[in-house]
């Protein structure tokens, strides 16, 4: 790179003092200077659970009223973190007692599920701190935007429409009959081919491993938001190019004020469920 080479004519110990002066400039966590990106990012991915909304309390509720008809022991609202993120299949898969898991049993607790969350899906959710003012703000600058969940397809089109129907979004999907849930790359690179654009001007935004993984995946720039439902570990240990404590932060990649960093401690649940 530029920036560690020395001028021409110095002496060896002054270049050399010139080099590693520029290559801890250049490596120095939260440095000012402005991040020269690849590319310049016009679309924007977002996971909805964990991302734009806190969902988990009615997700929690639903699931638990599901798995105690069928006598199973319930989980406290903290285990739904790491029961969320790979559909309702996966949830109950997890949920269930290990002796009591078979295809059957999953089956009747997923229907079951879609009957119970049909009642609680918009009781207690709510937008992360900052989720309005952001997309606020990429409406103004005219970035393309897509919703990819592993939400049946039915409940993420209402919540995006009942929580977020103030924004256009050009795609909005959720798991259903002939699309592969994530991290399976293809609904993302579908919604690439639907939007016009290259998957390397995406900048996809999730809260799970399973999100790293799909972007990675698809070819696009992997973001992981820390306000969401897992550690930071997770997401760097999947693929994220770069770690985002709040919200407002994206605006920061897209301008070039931050870059590939990773913070090494977790932050996850810094930014906070707007309060009505």
């Amino acid at each position: 790179m530029f920036w560690l080479r020395p001028k021409a004519g110095l002496r060896p110990k002054a270049a050399l003092w010139l080099f590693v002066r520029n290559l801890i400039r250049g490596c120095r966590f939260g440095s000012s200077a402005k991040v020269q990106l690849p590319v310049k990012f016009s679309a924007i991915i977002f996971d909805l659970d964990g991302t734009l909304l806190d969902s988990l309390p009615d997700i929690a509720t639903a699931a638990n009223e599901v798995l105690d008809q069928q006598g199973c022991p319930t989980h406290s609202l903290d285990a739904y973190r790491y029961l969320v993120g790979e559909g309702v299949v996966r949830l109950f898969t997890k949920a269930l007692p290990p002796d009591r898991v078979t295809e059957s049993l999953v089956a009747d607790c997923v229907r079951r599920f879609r009957e119970s969350y049909e009642r609680t899906w918009n009781v207690q959710t709510r937008l992360f701190q900052g989720i309005s003012e952001l997309l606020t703000e990429l409406t103004r600058r005219q970035s393309a935007l897509a919703v990819l969940s592993n939400k049946p397809h039915t409940f993420t089109q209402k919540c995006v429409q009942h929580y977020l129907g103030s924004f256009s979004f050009q795609a909005v999907e959720g798991v259903r009959e002939g699309m592969a849930r994530k991290p399976d790359p293809a609904a993302a690179k579908q919604i690439a081919l639907l939007l016009n654009r290259p998957v390397f001007e995406f900048v996809f935004v999730g809260d799970t491993a399973v999100d790293m993984q799909t972007a990675t995946a698809a070819g696009m720039y992997a973001v992981g938001a820390a306000w969401g439902y897992r550690e930071v570990e997770e997401l760097q240990g999947a693929g994220a190019r770069t770690i985002l404590q709040q919200p407002a932060q994206l605006t920061d990649l897209l301008d070039g004020k931050i870059g590939p960093l990773r913070p090494t401690s977790s932050v996850a649940g810094l930014a906070r469920p707007r309060q009505n």
